[in-house]
């Protein structure tokens, strides 16, 4: 019979085991997860009017966020910036 430390830790690993390690989390343009949501939309050729609907945010704050990830991915347009995506496997 196990213990009760032993259930504890059987608990704990089995919290933790899918939980993904400090360094797994970041990506190499540094681009976070709402960025990354972005961009599929983007590539889905979704309008910022459409996408700030989606995400309940405005339309301004979409254009900043795409001129983030423009600038992260070091690209000047959807296009690019799609394309890059897709072929690199961020999205």
């Amino acid at each position: 019979m196990t213990d009760y430390w032993d259930k504890n830790i059987e608990i704990e690993i089995f919290l933790t085991k899918d939980e993904p390690k400090k360094n797994d989390l970041t990506h190499p343009y540094d681009l976070t997860k709402r960025e990354i949501e972005l961009l599929r939309l983007l590539a889905k050729g979704i309008r910022n009017q459409e996408i700030a609907e989606k995400l309940f945010l405005s339309e301004g704050t979409i254009k900043n966020y795409i001129s983030n990830i423009y600038s992260k991915l070091e690209v000047h347009s959807r296009k690019e910036a799609a394309k890059k995506a897709l072929n690199e496997r961020i999205i």
